[in-house]
């Protein structure tokens, strides 16, 4: 028969930083959901300025052939695609990453309930902040769960 393995100990500090790394992804996740949402307003802008030089560049330079064209180009509609191009591509490449930081957040707030649920299984006492940490990350059922337990044990 194997060894019986040693019975698990949780350290209420370890428990603290994990709600540190959970609080903390969540918060990047909503950092960068904002920074996502000024990118679409600086797009949404440009977009306007690109069909407002639009509409102007017909209205002042009526096409009689190609040299009248030309001349009545000034570079503005190229540099408003680029601006739009790159602008895209930083949306992109955000979303990437708040994909990411949203996937390693989610797994942060599951390793930190697994380690409430085992910590509450042991019959470690917890303490108001590990309750304000559970409601933070959304476990508000388990809050309720171990704010009863937590006042069993005496706490």
């Amino acid at each position: 028969m194997p060894p019986k393995s040693p019975p698990l100990i949780f350290d209420p500090a370890r428990l603290d930083a994990l709600a540190r790394i959970a609080d903390q992804k969540t918060a990047a996740v909503r950092s960068q959901t904002d920074r996502r949402h000024d990118l679409r307003e600086k797009l949404s802008d440009v977009d306007l300025r690109r069909r407002l030089h639009a509409d102007k560049m017909t209205e002042a330079q009526p096409a009689r052939d190609a040299r009248a064209s030309y001349a009545g180009f000034d570079g503005e509609g190229a540099r408003l695609d680029r601006e739009a191009a790159d602008l895209r591509r930083q949306m992109d490449d955000l979303d990437a990453e708040i994909s990411a930081t949203s996937r390693e957040a989610g797994d942060a707030r599951a390793t930190y309930r697994r380690a409430l649920e085992l910590a509450c299984a042991e019959g470690l006492p917890l303490s108001l902040a590990h309750i304000e940490a559970a409601r933070v990350a959304k476990f508000d059922t388990m809050a309720s769960e171990l704010a009863a337990f937590s006042a069993e044990v005496g706490q």
